[in-house]
C-alpha cells in the first residue's frame, strides 16, 4: 500500500518482486476491506490445498507400503500354498497309479475327486494371483489392432478346440490406443468364457465385433451358449460370483472379475435361454443348499454314515432353493406347508447368496420358523454378524479335516433332527 510509488513502473516492480496486490493511497476503506477478505480467503484455500497435498502424499506412501505387503503376500501364497497342494495331489496320484487295481470303483472315484479338487485349487491360486496383479502393472499405451489380436488368439485356441463344432465370426473391430498386454487379457477371458459356455451347443456360434454408439466404440462378444438370468447380471463380474454350478461349467469365478478391473465398463452381450425343471419333491426333512459338489457329497455321506437317513434334498444354488422353499417356479406344484425340518445353507453361491436366501426365509411369516444353519468356510466377522442379525439359528464353519467335518455334520443332524423340538 503506497501513496508515493503509484506509477506503473513501480507497480509492475512490486508484482515482479512477489506482491500479491498493489493498492495506492488514498483508497476507499470498502475496497481495502474487500481485498483483505479476498486475500484471507485465498490464503485459507492455499492452506487447505497444502494440507490436502500432504494427505495425498501420506496416502500415496501408505499405498506403496500396502502394495509391497500385497506383493509379499502374493509371493507367499504362490510358494507356500503350492507345496502342501502338490503333496496332496502327488500322493493321490501315486495312490492311483500304484494301487488302483487293488481298490474298488468307489475308492478310485474318491481319489480322482482329490486330484480334481487339487487341480482346481491350483487354478484358483493362479487366478487370485493374477487378479491381485491387475491394476498394479504400469500401463504402456500403444496403437493396438483389435482385429489382429483376436485373430491371433483364435488361431492359437482353435487347435485345442478342433473336436468342437464352433462357428467363430470376427466382424469389424476398431483399432484403439491401449496397453496391449492388458487388453489381450480382456479378450482371452471373454473368448474363453464364450467357448466354455457353448460346450453343449452344436454348432457353437461366437461372434465378436465392435460398433460406434454415441461417439464411443463398443466391443462385444455374442454367443449361443448357456447365458444367464438377467436378474443376476449385476453379479456377473464379481470375484467368485458364478451363475452356474461346477457340475455344469468348470471355473473359479475370477476371469470376468479380471475383465472388470482392466476396463471400467464393458458391454457384454449374450444370447440366453432359461432351463426349466419339473421336479416335484415333498416331505423333505433336510434341505442342503450347497454349490460345491464335494462338500455336498461329504455332508450327505456324514449324515447317512451316522444313521441320519432322513429324506435329504440337495440344491445347487440359492435361486433354486428359494423356488423350492416358497413353492414357485419349477416347484410351483409343491405344497409350501411341507417345510424341511432344517436347512443347511452355504453362504457363497451363484445367482443368489446364502444371506439373501436367509433374509427371504426369516422375513416371511410362512417360513421364518424353519431352522436355518449356515454351513460355510467363512470365518469373517461381518458374515457372522449379518447372519445373526437376519435371524440365523446357528452359524457353523466347515472344518478342513474330514473327521472333524463328519463330526460337525453329525452333531448338527443329531441336534436339529432328534434333540430339537420345533414349534407346531
Amino acid at each position: 500500500i503506497s501513496a508515493v510509488y503509484t506509477d506503473n513502473p513501480n507497480i509492475f516492480k512490486g508484482y515482479e518482486r512477489g506482491a500479491f496486490s498493489f493498492i495506492t493511497k488514498p483508497f476507499q476503506p470498502e475496497i481495502l476491506i474487500n481485498k483483505v477478505k479476498f486475500f484471507i480467503k485465498i490464503h485459507q484455500q492455499e492452506l487447505a490445498l497444502s494440507r490436502l497435498n500432504e494427505d495425498l502424499k501420506n496416502t500415496n506412501t501408505n499405498l506403496i507400503l500396502m502394495n509391497k505387503e500385497l506383493e509379499s503376500f502374493s509371493y507367499s501364497v504362490s510358494h507356500d500354498l503350492r507345496a502342501p497342494l502338490r503333496a496332496v495331489h502327488g500322493y493321490a496320484k501315486m495312490l492311483s497309479e500304484d494301487y488302483s487295481k487293488q481298490l474298488d470303483g468307489e475308492a478310485n472315484r474318491l481319489i480322482n475327486n482329490i486330484m480334481s479338487n487339487g487341480k482346481k485349487m491350483g487354478q484358483l491360486i493362479d487366478d487370485l494371483l493374477e487378479f491381485s496383479r491387475v491394476g498394479r502393472k504400469e500401463l504402456n499405451k500403444t496403437n493396438v489392432s483389435m482385429h489382429q489380436m483376436v485373430t491371433n488368439f483364435w488361431d492359437e485356441l482353435k487347435n485345442e478346440c478342433d473336436y468342437r463344432n464352433i462357428e467363430f465370426e470376427i466382424k469389424e473391430l476398431h483399432s484403439v490406443k491401449s496397453d496391449s498386454v492388458a487388453i489381450k487379457q480382456v479378450w482371452v477371458n471373454l473368448i474363453l468364457n464364450a467357448v466354455k459356455y457353448t460346450k453343449f451347443k452344436a454348432p457353437a456360434v461366437i461372434e465378436i465385433g465392435s460398433e460406434v454408439v454415441n461417439d464411443e466404440i463398443v466391443f462385444y462378444v455374442k454367443d449361443n451358449g448357456a447365458g444367464f438370468d438377467m436378474r443376476y447380471a449385476d453379479k456377473l463380474f464379481g470375484v467368485f460370483q458364478r451363475l452356474h454350478s461346477d457340475d455344469e461349467f468348470e471355473g473359479t469365478g475370477v476371469g470376468l472379475a479380471i475383465v472388470k478391473r482392466i476396463v471400467s465398463t464393458k458391454e457384454l452381450l449374450s444370447i440366453f435361454h432359461f432351463l426349466k425343471y419339473n421336479t416335484m419333491i415333498d416331505e423333505i426333512e433336510i434341505l442342503i443348499v450347497e454349490d460345491n459338489a464335494s462338500d455336498a457329497e461329504m455332508t450327505i455321506r456324514a449324515l447317512k454314515k451316522n444313521g441320519l437317513t432322513n429324506k435329504i434334498l440337495h440344491l445347487k444354488d440359492g435361486a433354486e432353493a428359494l423356488e423350492f422353499i416358497f413353492a414357485v417356479g419349477n416347484y410351483a406344484g409343491r405344497e409350501i406347508e411341507n417345510k424341511p425340518k432344517v436347512i443347511l445353507l452355504d453362504l457363497k453361491m451363484p445367482k443368489v447368496t446364502g444371506t439373501e436366501v436367509l433374509r427371504a426365509i426369516k422375513s416371511d411369516e410362512r417360513t421364518r420358523k424353519i431352522p436355518v444353519v449356515i454351513l460355510t468356510s467363512s470365518k469373517e466377522d461381518p458374515d457372522i454378524q449379518e447372519c445373526y442379525d437376519l435371524g440365523v439359528n446357528s452359524y457353523v464353519v466347515k472344518p478342513v479335516e474330514f473327521d472333524e467335518f463328519q463330526k460337525a455334520i453329525f452333531d448338527l443332524g443329531l441336534y436339529w433332527m432328534i434333540v430339537n423340538q420345533p414349534p407346531h
